[in-house]
């Protein structure tokens, strides 16, 4: 999901077409704005960050079990505290790209 454009802001002019851009190509869920990978060929599908497991908890702190979201950013939940929305593999990757190791 592409974060939505404020409707009240249809209207006035865009200060920075660029940021503009960076709105538009960002989905919810990414640690930093998509497209700014020093790498423009760069995809969040080939990142280390990019699907993530997780451990399911009870009140005690004993693992009940683990579970794995394949198709979001890590790193989001690491830096926010809590999981982001999915979003397509084939994102522009962003500043926080690191290259998924092949093993």
């Amino acid at each position: 999901m592409v974060i939505p454009h404020c409707t009240t802001a249809r209207n006035l002019t865009s200060p920075d077409p660029d940021l503009g851009r960076l709105i538009g190509q960002t989905h919810r869920g990414m640690a930093h704005w998509a497209g700014t990978c020093a790498d423009p060929k760069a995809i969040c599908g080939d990142c280390a960050h990019y699907g993530y497991t997780f451990s399911v908890r009870d009140n005690a702190g004993n693992t009940l079990c683990v579970r794995k979201r394949g198709a979001a950013c890590g790193l989001y939940r690491k830096l926010c505290g809590r999981h982001g929305e999915t979003f397509p593999r084939t994102t522009a990757a962003c500043k926080y790209f690191e290259l998924r190791s092949s093993s």
